[in-house]
């Protein structure tokens, strides 16, 4: 039998009692009725209601509750069919009907009915969930999985927020003993849904579980008009608290808020899946930190550590640099991570740079556009063969990556000692203009390639700041940026030849000579002439076109 777990903790011989006290007590043409709540979840008490909606074809009545005292108590939500299906339709309601079938439910009298109804209001929460996602987290959307469960336990999480006498039936309905057949039940109409999102072209729907969003997708999506979210969540508090427009009396909804108040006491939060829903989230590399005010906590329980630990840190790099070295030890284990925030106001030197830099070279601003190129260049990249850290952790809301420390020296520091004198290291300035090449090839360009931003560790050369990379882009900069900023403020035009040379040399093992022939030209030199001197700067203009010309 369908719903066979659901039907034993009720009882046959309950369900009969029910269906005949709803055709004694409503002469009117019966639509549907199904039973929720407790009952049918699996945590009710033994004075708890048999709590039941019907809906009634042409009900004169609309909406109404009644609380039916009979064999057995019945506590009934009629509802005209019209009017529940323009709920699941558009919240035509505020969701104080159709909300109720979010979570398990039993039908006794119009089963297909139910069934398309509920597949008709999830399909609207997967597509309102959706919108929400890309508005918070721009084009990041198409790196997700998001599990059919996110959409049932986000609009939980909302619900309880402004109706918080809801929180004791959530965490029972979910709690560990019954959340694995509830759960079963309540994701039958998403999964329905997610079909009918992916037959029309909406959705890319994983192992009938996990719902990606290509481009297609959201070009699709983005045609559909849909409630703002603001003023839906303001519509169903609007009901709650005025009587859903005379459509409920206060009355009625205060009957229903008093049953819930003794209850609610019992418990005071959320299951962690219904109150941080996005750890859910599957990420190809990395895990999400949904509590941005705990994150600390949270990788000291991911990698189990136990308290106390000890917590140092410090900044990495230049002054202008956002990254910081951290280390968590209790004594028995210690981790060490790299957190980079791009919401730091260190960050508007890109802004500042954006205006110096117009006529040569664009950079990303925003710092979702910045987070976004660092976590998909890192994983690109990589698949590629060139070297970046592993990615740890994404803080979403915070703009904040975690990733994995790699020791070694810092390539700027390298480049100083050579233009210093110190010559053993010119292989490395040969490699890294390989790698740089290698990078081009795959139609990527860096942006920001200033040495600082690359590691030598074990002979061999990791990316650790890719916020600027991009498919395509300014080759030619990449070349410029790197040349002009390791010479500046050094006036031996001798040893910048030779540096030139040595990183030229290793690009042209396999990149292109006239991405390098372009790196000559004047407009990439002048955002650096305040930095160079003129004598080095003509110097490594003339190397590139010896270069180019041999």
């Amino acid at each position: 039998m369908r719903y066979s777990e659901l039907y034993n903790r009720v009882g046959e011989e309950v369900l009969k009692k029910i269906v005949s006290i709803v055709q004694k007590n409503y002469s009117e043409d019966i639509e549907a009725l199904c039973l929720y709540g407790s009952r049918v979840a699996g945590y009710a008490k033994e004075d708890s209601d048999y709590d039941i909606i019907i809906a009634v074809k042409d009900y004169n009545k609309k909406i109404r509750y009644n609380y039916i005292n009979d064999e057995i108590n019945v506590s009934s939500l009629a509802v005209d069919t019209q009017l529940l299906i323009k709920d699941a339709e558009k919240a035509y309601l505020g969701e104080f009907v159709i909300g109720r079938l979010l979570n398990p439910y039993l039908p006794l009298i119009g089963e297909d009915f139910l069934i398309e109804l509920e597949k008709i209001y999830k399909k609207r929460v997967i597509i309102e969930s959706i919108y929400e996602i890309f508005a918070n987290y721009s084009k990041f959307i198409s790196l997700l999985k998001i599990p059919l469960n996110f959409f049932l336990y986000d609009k939980l999480k909302k619900r309880a927020s402004f109706y918080p006498p809801a929180i004791y039936s959530y965490s029972k309905t979910y709690s560990p003993e019954l959340r694995d057949v509830n759960l079963r039940y309540a994701l039958e109409g998403f999964k329905r849904a997610a079909l009918e999102l992916e037959r029309e072209g909406y959705i890319n729907l994983i192992d009938d579980f996990f719902v990606k969003i290509d481009d297609n997708g959201l070009t699709r999506l983005e045609g559909i008009k849909l409630l703002s979210f603001v003023n839906l969540e303001r519509k169903i508090k609007h009901y709650a608290i005025h009587g859903f427009a005379g459509r409920v009396s206060l009355k009625v909804i205060g009957k229903e808020v008093a049953s819930k108040l003794s209850r609610f006491r019992e418990v005071s939060e959320l299951p962690k899946e219904i109150k941080t829903p996005k750890r859910l989230w599957v990420l190809e590399e990395g895990k999400i930190i949904e509590d941005g005010e705990n994150w600390i906590e949270v990788i000291a329980e991911e990698y189990g550590l136990k308290h106390p630990f000890t917590i140092t840190s410090y900044k990495l790099g230049e002054i202008y640099n956002v990254s910081k070295f951290y280390t968590l030890d209790d004594g028995e284990k210690k981790i060490s991570f790299v957190v980079k925030n791009f919401l730091d106001f260190k960050n508007v030197k890109w802004t500042i740079l954006s205006l110096w830099t117009f006529a040569s070279k664009k950079f990303s601003l925003t710092a979702f556009n910045r987070l976004y190129n660092e976590y998909i260049a890192h994983l690109n990249l990589r698949r590629l063969g060139i070297k970046t850290p592993k990615i740890l952790f994404i803080l979403l809301d915070e703009k904040i990556l975690i990733k994995e420390y790699i020791e070694g020296v810092n390539m700027s520091k390298i480049i100083q000692n050579f233009l210093e004198g110190d010559l053993n290291k010119e292989h490395l300035i040969s490699l890294l203009g390989k790698k740089m090449a290698m990078i081009h090839n795959f139609n990527y360009s860096l942006g920001d390639t200033k040495a600082s931003n690359f590691i030598v560790h074990n002979d061999d050369i990791y990316l650790t700041d890719l916020e600027q990379a991009q498919r395509g882009g300014n080759k030619a900069w990449d070349i410029a940026l790197f040349l002009y900023f390791s010479c500046k403020l050094n006036s031996n035009t001798q040893i910048c030849e030779r540096f030139t040379r040595a990183f030229l040399e290793g690009y042209l093992k396999l990149g292109s000579i006239d991405v390098v022939k372009e790196a000559a030209a004047l407009k990439y030199l002048t955002p650096f002439q305040v930095l160079i001197f003129p004598n080095v700067a003509e110097a490594i203009r003339r190397t590139i076109r010896e270069v180019v010309k041999a």
